[in-house]
């Protein structure tokens, strides 16, 4: 350890002056209580997380299934606007439908929903700078041709406009782009129609440049809402040209009478973005084998995997498989797939999980068994990349038939191995709930986790911090290296034999490599004798 005694009087030295305050928290360590994003008069439930640009979320949600609203969070879990948040309109209808709200690279929220606000219905857009300022005025920008629309999802994109996606009729979906400052794009309205099918939005996401977009829809085989489904996707440029298979749509899964193959449906896959213009989803079956299935579109429109998507391992008859969740290491080029396990009658049910590494091959044999087939539902199922090529998996844990349940979540490194030792307790209150969904967040070293929660005996929206070393609450500060609650040389000497042997944790700065930026960001801390926040 000579070496690094030698760093310590160095760097002592150098960051004697330097000075970092603490700021108090208002996420708490007891999962027993958690963090109120809303707990007005009435419901606030169906929410929606999307990271924000300071390190806390935007939370959208609707207030007694009629009102759209939306809270942000700071990365400390303090509630940044007044009371439940911000009314996006005053919408009459008594019941919510499918909605949407994505954050721009800037901070900016966008929300998309159905509101008759004016007497008649329209779907509409509505922009929230991070202040609550609402810069389209209080009713925001309503779509043509959308008062028949239920079902809608907005994509902010890189060039600054924002495309909404709704759905025109029952056999047609219909796309417009929006300028920043709210106006149509000239020209900018577009549609996707087949007379004799139902279709309907899946997701939406922005491509990696420009005014891209990438669009996965659901389609049924006939208008009947109860007919077989399927998913198609294709991407658009800022002139709405289609970009792949030479304008024809991909089939990222087929539905087929022989066997019987479907999506469930009221069931909408969602899209994660690769970070180079393509895309990754994950979806369930409700008949077939009854896997859970993964497919990647490269930005050149080209299957990484088999038509139909690759199966994660042995389904059917050992085991059904639902609730697809997938999360995509960018730098390894990996997947995670975790998916809801039940026995063939559905009467039990168990957590299970796929590696998938960029080659398609699977790391995971048939399957990992993060908890066996022997409880009841795990619901809302999570997942999200973590540091070190890990990966965070989030559910909602029925304790019963139907109810109560509670939050829990897991992290699993690339072996499959839990990080945290056991499973983690997000909300140990055994309340019924629902909604649940899981953020990553920028410059934070943690996840946010959110969900509707009738424990006050009425729906409030609940949320809830992760730190990666399985805490709730503030995380904990890397200037007490040794967690022992003081700070002094002993945690300079953990830190050294953690950073010379390259170990995850000796990366302080959260930049991905342990090497001396790490040792500057440590000591600047330690000096300080705290850690920023």
């Amino acid at each position: 350890m000579v070496s690094a005694f030698r760093c310590v009087a160095v760097l002592s030295a150098a960051f004697l002056s330097i000075s970092v305050g603490l700021a108090s928290a208002q996420w708490t360590s007891d999962a027993m209580v958690n963090t109120i994003v809303a707990d007005g008069a009435g419901t606030q439930g169906t929410p929606i997380v999307r990271a924000a640009a300071d390190g806390g979320v935007w939370v959208f949600f609707w207030q007694n299934s009629q009102k759209p609203m939306i809270q942000r969070l700071t990365a400390n879990g303090d509630r940044v606007f007044a009371g439940n948040g911000i009314q996006l309109a005053n919408r009459l209808n008594t019941a919510s439908f499918t909605s949407d709200m994505r954050v721009d690279a800037a901070g900016i929220a966008y929300a998309s929903f159905d509101d008759n606000s004016s007497g008649t219905t329209a779907t509409t857009v509505q922009k929230i700078l991070p202040d609550g300022t609402l810069p389209w005025a209080a009713a925001g920008i309503q779509m043509p041709a959308s008062s028949t629309s239920f079902s809608t999802r907005v994509a902010p994109c890189a060039d600054g406009t924002i495309v909404c996606v709704y759905a025109g009729s029952t056999t047609s979906l219909t796309l417009q782009r929006i300028n920043p400052d709210g106006s149509l794009v000239p020209g900018e309205n577009w549609s996707i129609n087949e007379a004799s099918r139902g279709l309907s939005p899946s997701d939406l996401i922005p491509g990696a440049s420009g005014g891209d977009v990438i669009l996965m829809w659901v389609r049924g085989e006939t208008t009947s809402f109860s007919s077989r489904k399927g998913l198609k996707i294709q991407k658009f440029n800022a002139t709405h040209v289609a970009q792949w298979n030479g304008g024809v749509p991909l089939d990222v899964y087929t539905s087929n009478a022989t066997p019987n193959r479907s999506i469930q449906s009221g069931y909408f896959p969602i899209l994660v973005p690769d970070g180079t213009g393509g895309a990754i989803a994950a979806w369930y079956e409700t008949g077939g084998g009854r896997n859970a299935w993964l497919q990647h579109v490269t930005a050149a429109g080209v299957f990484k995997f088999a038509q139909d998507g690759l199966g994660m391992g042995v389904a059917a008859p050992v085991e059904l498989r639902l609730s697809a969740a997938v999360a995509f290491d960018q730098g390894s080029g990996e997947y995670v797939v975790a998916y809801e396990r039940a026995n063939s009658n559905q009467s039990l049910f168990g957590l299970g999980a796929q590696r998938v590494n960029s080659a398609g091959a699977l790391q995971w044999g048939t399957g990992l068994s993060v908890l066996p087939i022997a409880s009841n539902h795990k619901s809302f199922i999570a997942a999200r990349p973590a540091p070190s090529n890990s990966t965070v998996i989030s559910w909602l844990d029925y304790q019963g038939a139907n109810f109560p349940m509670l939050v829990d979540a897991v992290r699993l490194d690339n072996t499959g191995t839990n990080v945290w030792g056991s499973i983690l307790g997000v909300c140990t209150s055994p309340t019924t709930k629902g909604r649940h969904s899981l953020t990553s967040t920028i410059g934070a070293d943690m996840m946010v986790s959110v969900w509707s929660d009738d424990g006050a005996g009425t729906t409030d929206t609940k949320a809830q911090n992760i730190n990666m070393n399985g805490t709730l609450g503030a995380a904990p500060c890397y200037a007490d290296f040794n967690g022992d609650g003081g700070i002094d040389g002993a945690d300079v000497e953990a830190f050294f034999v953690i950073w010379a042997d390259g170990g995850d944790a000796a990366d302080v700065n959260k930049d991905g490599g342990v090497n001396g930026a790490d040792v500057e960001t440590f000591f600047i801390a330690w000096e300080a004798g705290a850690c920023p926040t």
